[in-house]
Formats: C-alpha cells, structure tokens, sequence
C-alpha cells in the first residue's frame, strides 16, 4: 500500500497529491495574472483579486465542510 509520500524536508512530508495542487494553482495564477496583464489590468489589482478568491474560497469550503459532515 502506497502512501502518495513523495519527499521529506526535514519532519514535514510532501505528498504527490499536495505537489500537484500547489503546481496547479501556481499555474493558474500565472496564467491568470497574464491574461489580466493582456486585458490590461494592473498587477496590484490583479493580485488582491487572486488572494481574496482563493481565500474567500478556501474559508468557504471549510464551513461548507463543517456544516454538512
């Protein structure tokens, strides 16, 4: 049985499964600060916006997990 561990950085695991989220999310904020820079967004605005959804999200999912399990 396989534990997804893919590395250790001294007592803290790095799962593949984490690994990739964090590859994926850094890839969609690249391409979503680039394609705000393209519709010409200022990278302040675009990074406020970025950290207020993926924070608004996480605190969502996380009392949305709370209230139904």
């Amino acid at each position: 049985m396989s534990t997804g561990l893919l590395f250790r950085i001294g007592d803290f695991p790095v799962y593949t499964f984490g690994a990739f989220l964090a590859v994926a999310y850094l890839l969609g904020a690249f391409l979503f600060w680039r394609s705000g820079r393209r519709e010409g967004f200022s990278p302040d605005d675009l990074f406020d916006l970025l950290f207020v959804s993926s924070f608004s999200a996480l605190a969502g999912g996380r009392i949305l997990f709370l209230a139904f399990a």
